[in-house]
């Protein structure tokens, strides 16, 4: 009878823990990041996650020239933007990630013209390269794409300009990111100023520096790619790559008065429709950009 007792206790103890539900686990936050390389990049979702929330900061423009062998101060290149939200996705799919570069930076008289930063696939939004005579090129935006189609893009800063003279400073590169970058400034000499880049906007892209006295009009921005600055003594700035790209900044020569280049505009963010609890904020990152994408297993 007691073993009969025993066994009876052992099988309702079995029984009541077969009725306490097996407490979940807790869900465990993943955040995979993606840096500049030159190249796009590639994420297949985990299986059993719906959701990615990305994180996306544009390319910072590149810096004119420091003050060397009695040239000015260059011009700083605009801050990358960030651009964040989640995407619905299927468990397997694969989305392409493309990381903006900064724009090259000025180097000391006559080293030439700073390339932009790349960005987009096969370096669609990519910064604009800068004017002649040492300005820095635009950055590169950032962003995540299903095949052909951008879903969450930061903006990239435009190239800031060059400067020939001690007295003078080259404009500085305008902020990218945002619904709209930020212009690029005139720099400060004898001469009369040249015309900044303008910024891309949700719209159109931005127009380059215009002609003017001393001063030779740069590109203007495209879908996506930044404008080159215009060639001269003292180049422009590259203008930004975004979701329409900044405009390249005008180039001034030095005839008698200096007309110093003026910084490149900075391109736009971009978040397509559907993506949940969307972001966009311009003027936020220096140098490389990256992107950050998280999810719970």
């Amino acid at each position: 009878m007691r073993r009969f007792g025993l066994f009876a206790v052992v099988i309702g103890a079995l029984a009541l823990a077969a009725c306490v539900p097996t407490k979940a686990p807790t869900p465990q936050l993943v955040t995979v990041p993606f840096e500049c390389t030159g190249g796009s990049q590639t994420l297949t979702v985990p299986g059993g996650v719906t959701t990615v929330y990305v994180n996306a900061f544009g390319g910072q423009g590149g810096d004119g020239p420091p003050a060397l062998f009695g040239a000015g101060v260059g011009g700083a290149g605009g801050l990358g933007g960030h651009a964040a939200g989640g995407l619905p996705v299927a468990p397997g799919e694969t989305l392409q990630v493309n990381v903006g570069c900064a724009g090259e930076d000025g180097g000391a008289l006559g080293s030439g013209a700073g390339d932009g930063g790349f960005g987009g696939a096969a370096g669609d939004a990519s910064g604009g390269d800068a004017g002649s005579d040492s300005s820095g090129g635009g950055g590169g935006a950032s962003d995540v794409r299903r095949a052909t189609t951008v879903l969450v893009q930061a903006g990239a800063g435009g190239g800031g300009a060059h400067a020939s003279a001690d007295d003078a400073t080259g404009g500085a590169g305008g902020k990218g990111g945002g619904t709209t970058g930020t212009a690029g400034s005139a720099g400060t000499s004898t001469g009369a100023p040249c015309m900044p880049g303008q910024p891309g906007t949700q719209s159109f892209r931005g127009a380059g520096g215009g002609a003017s006295t001393g001063c030779t009009a740069a590109s203007a921005g495209l879908l996506s790619r930044g404008g080159n600055g215009s060639v001269e003594n003292t180049g422009g700035g590259g203008g930004g790559g975004g979701h329409f790209g900044g405009g390249g900044g005008a180039g001034g020569a030095t005839n008698g008065l200096v007309h110093v280049g003026a910084g490149g505009g900075g391109g736009s963010g971009f978040v397509a429709p559907g993506v949940l609890a969307p972001v966009l904020q311009s003027g936020v990152r220096s140098g490389n950009g990256v992107v950050l994408v998280s999810y719970f297993v």
